[in-house]
């Protein structure tokens, strides 16, 4: 579980995976949504990576 501290509360962030191959569609479950800094920092997300050795970068835009 990935929860992020030093957010504003009440704003808005968008997750989205970085690290997508051309044409290449996200497993990343919480890809391109919106959640608010509480959310992030109390509940936190949880990529899943189902192949071995695999990994996801995730960038967080504030809305």
């Amino acid at each position: 579980m990935i929860k992020l501290k030093g957010l504003d509360p009440v704003k808005k962030y968008r997750l989205k995976e970085l690290n997508l191959e051309n044409g290449q569609k996200s497993s990343f479950d919480l890809d391109s949504k919106v959640l608010t800094g509480h959310e992030l920092m109390n509940a936190g997300f949880m990529p899943v990576c189902k192949k071995e050795l695999e990994s996801m970068i995730i960038g967080l835009n504030l809305e």
